[in-house]
């Protein structure tokens, strides 16, 4: 472990400063030998706490070496871990809340730089998003922005899919809003995420951490067994005599897709009874809301009955 890192930690702390060459001399130790250590990512976030006045180089290299730490840093590459989540809200929130906008755009460069990451994260900044709208009593460019990476990154609960936990965020933040003076933009991703949820399936799913840790292991084997060698050459090669015989994969792909997706836009009950009662909740319909009820009447002119009944009640 660098003695430099403890050092650097007290000078910066009493100066309350982080200029750009301290960033290049933190830089030097935390990537010294290759890899941060646990140590090291608590630093940085005391760093970052302590600092009142924090250089531009800081901000993009906090983002960077704590992203690295949580994403790359475990077997396989990509796959955050729940421990890796536990421990990046926790220094996040060791003082009740998410404290600067650098600790914010760090848990969702996480979210878009990770192949898979648990649900709660992206539940976790969605949440923090939302509780930034309600401190400034505004939904600002930024915040829509924000909401939008959050929602379609690719280690978020379902990648392109808008799941329910999603949606009720969504919904809870139009509750509360919902007003002409907030940013255009939010009515367009508001409608369109609701409609999403409703009417989408989820689109690619990467496979399981613990699938992606055999495949891994597999190609990371450079032991030399001729039986074992001999035995999966002769399995490759069944492998491709029935993918020649077999029917098109692709076309095998696209027919379960589209099935999937037939399935996905045909309204259940139990989804227009949600977006009904959640319709009613305010007694009047937001802008936001009138543009998803304007959305969905454009894909079914008939919508169903539950929606038709709220929407009556509205009137």
């Amino acid at each position: 472990m660098p003695v430099a890192m403890p050092e650097a930690l007290s000078q910066i702390m009493a100066s309350g400063r982080i200029g750009p060459d301290d960033v290049l001399a933190i830089r030097r130790i935390v990537y010294g030998n290759g890899e941060i250590s646990a140590d090291e990512a608590c630093w940085l976030f005391d760093l970052t706490h302590a600092a009142g006045e924090q250089c531009a180089e800081w901000r993009a290299f906090f983002i960077e070496a704590l992203t690295d730490y949580t994403v790359y840093q475990a077997a396989p590459r990509g796959y955050v871990t729940d421990e890796k989540v536990a421990w990046l809200i926790a220094r996040i929130m060791r003082d009740g809340q998410v404290e600067t906008d650098c600790e914010l755009e760090l848990l969702i460069n996480v979210l878009e730089k990770a192949i898979s990451a648990p649900g709660d994260l992206s539940m976790f900044a969605l949440k923090e998003v939302k509780a930034v709208v309600l401190e400034r009593n505004r939904i600002s460019e930024r915040e829509v922005a924000l909401l939008r990476r959050v929602l379609y990154a690719a280690g978020g609960q379902e990648a392109i899919a808008i799941t329910r936990d999603e949606a009720e965020v969504l919904l809870d933040i139009d509750h509360v809003r919902g007003g002409s003076e907030d940013d255009p933009a939010w009515v367009e991703l508001f409608a369109k995420a609701i409609l999403n949820h409703i009417m989408f399936a989820s689109g690619f799913t990467p496979p399981t951490r613990e699938e992606a840790l055999r495949r891994e292991a597999w190609v990371n084997d450079t032991s030399v067994n001729p039986a074992r060698l001999i035995k999966n050459m002769a399995s490759s090669l069944g492998d491709v005599i029935r993918a020649y015989t077999a029917p098109d994969v692709m076309d095998e792909y696209v027919r379960e897709r589209t099935a999937k997706q037939a399935a996905a836009e045909s309204i259940t009950d139990e989804e227009a009874q949600w977006l009904a009662e959640r319709l009613l909740r305010d007694g009047k319909l937001s802008l936001g809301e009138q543009a998803l009820v304007a959305a969905l009447k454009a894909e079914h002119p008939k919508l169903h009955p539950a929606i038709t009944a709220a929407l009556d009640r509205l009137d």
